[in-house]
């Protein structure tokens, strides 16, 4: 509808140019209406687009909306006036500063720009090189001397070098930004700024004067707006699942987001370096202002650039430390806090490669609570859970090697895996074992060996290098904790 309205308009401005070009009063109130339906295009963009690129159309619009302003200012009859003496009006001056929230779109890094932290020392620098543009243009400050008036052939070659320069500005920017919705609203401005650059030079060489006598100027100015009305007419819906590629122009990104900043500084003190020497006084304090001013959005983020280090290293902590309770988790029996079954069997695998290698014995406990449903029979599910822990805690304590390791075979089953030790040391263990749980006196009165919990025990110890494999260790230690059972339990067998 915006984009429908724009082409009335420049149609409009068009009759009134051919049918009655003496009319310039109403002919100039709608050529403001090209640049403010822009603003208010891009307000909607603003409104309804991803969040990342809000605030750049913001900015769009409202530098727009300061063009608008002074096509509006320019309808009043002292304005035209002005015009026709070939001297610069002071609605001139929203013409110059409608590129000052475009540049500061511009020259905000990516990750800027969403940012209020670093808007507000821009939009004050911004603030004070639109001051310094308004001196310098048309001396306006408290007791200075009037200069001489600013012809529109002068004023012309301003803007032209304006809009060039917020052209190049924008196409940095856009070579410098990853693919997304953000480079394409760039994409965008890129595309109108040159369209303005490109015309401010064809009517500032052409036959066509600032005049009463000539309107067709007037209308040319509509284009580059009517052109960024049919771009946001057609834009193309966000696609917000699309993720933005890392790593691809990693140094020009870093080189245009940390340069770009100093467009706005280096502007201010362009302009503050052109003051009369006898207004030193606010020169230095105009170039003061902005370098203090570029120094607080340097060291504010440097504080968010800190606080997002360490919010990664603390992310990374907190990864880790989840990582590890995962495993832990993973390889560890919930009840008992032993060894698994599954990481049993994935150690026993490398402890029998490993042996193998070394030409080392490889001893294996196959271990079980005797009598142990009675155990929970009689004394109920918690007790047994408790007992469980207990008998866990003894082998643990028997257990004085790192290497060695302790695992819930399953129920009331228990394996240990010793690297290193022949049958006569895991015999001699098995046996320690054995009587520290005795030693605990745990009562199990449902047993038919003894009155307290008791261990029988199965042992092997192989050669890997000799032959076999783990799965045929296992069946030999289980055979051995048969016989332990069958032979009266509460024994050691190998």
């Amino acid at each position: 509808m915006l984009f429908a309205l724009g082409l009335l308009n420049i149609l409009a401005c068009l009759a009134i140019n051919l049918t009655g070009p003496w009319e310039r009063v109403p002919l100039k109130l709608l050529v403001a209406g090209a640049p403010f339906l822009a603003a208010l295009s891009c307000l909607h963009r603003c409104l309804g687009g991803p969040k990342e690129t809000r605030t750049i159309w913001k900015l769009i619009a409202i530098g727009l909306l300061l063009w608008t302003i002074g096509q509006v200012g320019f309808s009043r009859a002292d304005a035209i006036t002005e015009s026709a003496q070939m001297i610069a009006s002071k609605w001139d001056f929203f013409f110059f500063v409608y590129g000052i929230p475009i540049l500061l779109a511009t020259s905000c890094a990516n990750e800027d720009v969403r940012l209020r932290s670093f808007l507000w020392p821009d939009g004050v620098i911004a603030a004070l090189a639109a001051a310094l543009a308004y001196v310098q243009l048309f001396s306006v400050l408290p007791d200075w001397k009037p200069l001489a008036p600013l012809t529109t052939a002068d004023l012309s070659n301003v803007y032209s070098i304006q809009n060039g320069v917020l052209a190049c500005a924008c196409i940095v920017r856009l070579f410098s930004c990853p693919a997304g919705e953000k480079k394409r609203v760039y994409s965008a401005l890129s595309a109108f700024l040159c369209i303005c650059a490109f015309v401010t030079m064809i009517l500032s060489a052409s036959k066509f004067k600032w005049g009463p006598e000539t309107t067709f100027h007037d209308v040319v100015w509509e284009v580059p707006f009517i052109l960024l009305l049919a771009a946001l007419a057609f834009w193309p819906e966000a696609d917000v699942t699309r993720t933005t590629e890392i790593g691809r122009g990693a140094t020009s990104n870093f080189l245009v987001d940390n340069l770009s900043p100093l467009s706005l500084t280096i502007e201010v003190i362009i302009l503050a370096s052109g003051i009369e020497k006898e207004h030193f006084v606010f020169k230095v304090l105009s170039i003061s202002a902005a370098v203090v001013l570029f120094g607080l959005r340097t060291v504010i983020r440097q504080r968010d650039n800190l606080r997002a280090h360490l919010e990664i290293a603390n992310s990374q902590e907190a990864l880790i430390k989840a990582n590890a309770q995962l495993s832990h988790q993973a390889t560890r029996d919930g009840l008992t806090g032993a060894y698994n079954r599954r990481h049993f069997n994935q150690m026993l695998e490398e402890e029998w490669k490993r042996a193998n290698r070394a030409r080392q014995h490889l001893s294996l406990l196959m271990i079980d609570a005797d009598h142990f449903k009675a155990l929970n029979d009689r004394y109920g599910h918690p007790t047994g859970d408790a007992v469980l822990r207990a008998i866990v805690r003894s082998l643990t304590t028997a257990l004085r090697r790192p290497s060695d390791l302790l695992a819930r075979y399953g129920g009331e089953e228990f394996a240990i895996i010793l690297p290193g030790v022949d049958l006569q040391g895991a015999v001699h263990l098995a046996e320690h074992m054995r009587e520290m749980v005795q030693r605990r006196c745990i009562p199990n009165e449902g047993s038919h060996v003894s009155q307290f919990v008791t261990l029988s025990i199965g042992v092997v110890s192989e050669q890997p290098a000799q032959g076999g494999s783990p799965l045929e260790m296992l069946e030999k230690v289980d055979a051995a904790l048969y016989r332990a059972k069958s032979q009266g339990r509460n024994r050691v067998c190998n």
